[in-house]
């Protein structure tokens, strides 16, 4: 159905589930024909499953539906056996009303804490209905108290860090590759992930990555069992006399009536013998009354306002028998719940003058102790955080973000915090690398690929200001593509490679990989000649000095990389040089001597580090000659005595090596502190000048101090300003 029809998965879902109800026949009404329709396509394609036999299996047997209540129209109309329904108990019902959820949630604690005192096991005893506006609070209060509440989340297994590794390999490989991916981890995590892949064994998940999404947003992340703990149940769950239930949240959320938004609604619902809403909810209201009326030991409660919403009581208070009753707080159960308290009311006296009910007691109790004492920093992992960390793979930009600030990759990398929308900037640069790794394929369309391009990005939203902008760039990255293949016939190296992935496997817990933009590369003599160009749309500059601290190294990065080149496997890499290349103009400056196409040659040159060998670079610039600049390497030149001019940025290949192994050196050094989840909020600042926090997104959660800094000073540096001072 996504595939023919162009369903989103979520709708072809539903269609599927409502083909139950709908016969081989003409209806007359669309939505009922297109199910018709769609069942019979299926059916013929063997693509749905009957169970031919159930149907005769079941007809031996007498039928006792239990559990259910009354059922709908629809399931009664093929049972032909005794539904028991819940029974109806006249009694009086007691209920907590609280203003605050937080109150609640202490309320349910407590109660819990006096059952257990009681000798209640802890194993009869649920908390109902409740939802994951409670799920904060229950981590929080399990700290307090001498048992776990636990409510199963149904969070997507989408925003796992596994799974996020999973997805970012789905362009580029198939489900081998991926189940293999996964063979490296033992969790449930992993074994709900592989589920889902076998539903794709025999299906192209590149082509559906759409469906192949949506199943993984469907999929909850799963949840370990427990023994020895009170258990979170959804409404209208089956209990025993013997068990206690707290039935919290009984708001006008409760019990949950439907609305005329299923897709068979209510105008049609007769055709096709299903209830209506009028008719649904009164069998809800009926089932839920009885229900509610033959549990044993039922303590109800409900907030008035909770994290998102503010409710009204439940509409069924106006059909039972009900008695509100105020709660009495007891202190005799959490010393630390009653720090809290303790805290809270010195906060409300000392602020504002406010002596709340609990402070005598507590303050006669506890006196200040630790008020005002509280230390807000981050703390590290625990032991069990640290060793769920798995095996690190790093690309320049992560290993740069963790050279920044540890805390910064922590929050990035394995915590995966989004803490924004993608920004107009990375649409352009998505933009223009997609453009460019196609630009010089043969047969290339530069509308057809910017426009599938743009196509991907607009699918996500974007606004009408950025709409217009984006196509703007059109005509200025076309003028690129002419700079670079006027750049091209001047490159004496014949080969050439776009967007090329380069992984290296350090150790068994260790991976390094990047994308480099351009390798322009030759054989030479058993030798292989490369350089290195990386696109920037930005004003990124190359920062040698920063190499040494892990920072601002993408180009030796990538020289590292292309050491384990598989193309240059068996051959000496010798590289000519490495540069950056600004292909978004943002320059506001004009030469009124030069055109604006002259202009963007002179901006587009290639800005970064030659190798001294002068041999070696003419197979790169094939057109430099003594006496003159580089046409397309900025400032580069030899004199005509054959020397390098001194404005050339020009790099020996011991420095190269030396590059090249302090890299690797620093990959290791990242590698061994991540596993070791040494994430200290520890912000980088070269001579004075912060590198980590100016545009950091975590600037909130992060609490740093003013002496929680590495401080480095170039090398060079310091030694000059002892001279100068000297002097």
């Amino acid at each position: 159905l996504v595939k023919k029809y162009g369903y989103k998965p979520t709708i072809a879902k539903e269609l599927i589930q409502n083909m139950y109800y709908v016969e081989d026949k003409e209806y007359g009404v669309e939505k009922l024909d297109i199910l018709v329709r769609h069942k019979k396509e299926l059916k013929e394609q063997g693509l749905l499953i009957f169970n031919k036999l159930f149907e005769g299996y079941i007809s031996k047997w007498n039928k006792v539906v239990i559990g259910y209540g009354r059922l709908d129209k629809f399931t009664a109309s093929f049972l032909d056996g005794e539904v028991v329904e819940y029974p109806y108990v006249e009694k009086e019902y007691e209920v907590y009303k609280f203003t605050q959820i937080n109150d609640e949630v202490e309320f349910i604690y407590n109660k819990i804490a006096d059952l257990l005192a009681q000798g209640v096991n802890i194993n009869n005893i649920y908390v109902m209905n409740a939802n994951e506006e409670y799920a904060n609070y229950f981590k929080r209060y399990n700290t307090y108290y001498g048992f776990d509440v636990v409510l199963e989340s149904s969070d997507s297994i989408v925003g796992t860090q596994l799974c996020q590794k999973l997805l970012e390999l789905v362009d580029d490989n198939g489900v081998e590759t991926m189940f293999n991916y996964l063979k490296e981890y033992n969790s449930l995590v992993a074994d709900k992930l592989k589920d889902v892949l076998n539903r794709f064994s025999d299906i192209d998940i590149k082509e559906n990555k759409e469906l192949f999404y949506g199943e993984l947003l469907a999929t909850s992340i799963p949840q370990d069992s427990f023994t020895d703990v009170v258990k979170c149940i959804p409404p209208m769950s089956f209990v025993d006399d013997q068990d206690h239930i707290i039935l919290c949240g009984f708001n006008d959320a409760y019990p949950k009536y439907k609305f005329d938004t299923d897709y068979i609604t209510d105008n049609v619902c007769a055709l096709v013998n299903v209830n209506s809403c009028e008719e649904e909810n009164i069998g809800i209201k009926e089932n839920t009354i009885n229900y509610l009326s033959s549990i044993k030991n039922l303590y109800i409660s409900y907030s008035e306002n909770t994290t998102f919403n503010t409710h009204n009581k439940s509409p069924l208070m106006d059909e039972l028998k009900i008695k509100e009753v105020a709660y009495q707080k007891p202190f005799n159960y959490s010393e630390k719940k009653n720090m809290e308290t303790l805290s809270f009311a010195l906060d409300q006296y000392s602020k504002y003058g406010e002596q709340e009910d609990s402070l005598g007691l507590l303050y006669g109790n506890y006196g200040v102790g630790s008020y005002a004492d509280y230390d807000n920093r981050f703390k590290g992992l625990s032991s069990e955080q640290a060793n769920s960390i798995g095996k690190v793979t790093l690309a320049y930009t992560s290993m740069n973000t963790f050279y920044q600030c540890y805390y910064k990759y922590y929050l990035n990398n394995i915590l995966k915090i989004d803490s924004s929308a993608k920004s107009l900037a990375i649409s352009v640069g998505n933009i223009y690398h997609s453009v460019l790794e196609k630009a010089f394929d043969d047969g290339f369309d530069f509308e057809e690929v910017f426009n599938e391009e743009y196509a991907k990005i607009s699918k996500n939203g974007i606004t009408n200001k950025d709409a217009y902008f984006l196509n703007s760039l059109k005509d200025e990255l076309k003028e690129d593509i002419e700079v670079l293949n006027e750049q091209r016939k001047q490159i004496g190296l014949t080969n050439e490679i776009s967007e090329q992935k380069v992984s290296v496997e350090i150790n068994d817990k260790l991976n390094f990989f990047g994308k480099i933009d351009k390798i322009f590369y030759d054989f030479v003599g058993g030798r292989a000649l490369a350089a290195i160009v990386d696109y920037k749309t930005g004003s990124t500059n190359i920062e040698p000095s920063h190499f040494q601290f892990g920072l601002d190294a993408q180009l030796p990065a990538y020289m590292f990389l292309m050491k384990h080149f598989p193309n240059f496997e068996g051959k000496e890499v010798e590289f000519c040089g490495f540069y950056l290349q600004h292909i978004l103009d943002t320059s506001i400056t004009t030469d009124s001597n030069k055109s604006l196409y002259e202009t963007k040659q002179t901006n587009m040159k290639l800005k970064g580090y030659t190798t001294s060998n002068k041999e070696r670079l003419k197979y790169f610039d094939s057109e430099i000659t003594d006496g003159q600049y580089s046409s397309f390497i900025r400032g580069l030149r030899i004199k005509k005595d054959g020397d390098w001019d001194s404005a050339s940025n020009i790099i020996s290949d011991e420095e190269v090596e030396e590059y090249i192994k302090m890299i690797e050196e620093k990959i290791i050094e990242a590698g061994n502190m991540i596993q070791a989840a040494d994430f200290g909020i520890l912000p980088a600042f070269i001579d004075g000048k912060n590198q980590a926090c100016t545009y950091c997104p975590y600037g909130d959660i992060c609490y740093r101090r003013s002496s929680d800094r590495r401080d480095f000073v170039v090398k060079g540096k310091q030694e000059d300003d002892e001279d100068a001072e000297m002097d």
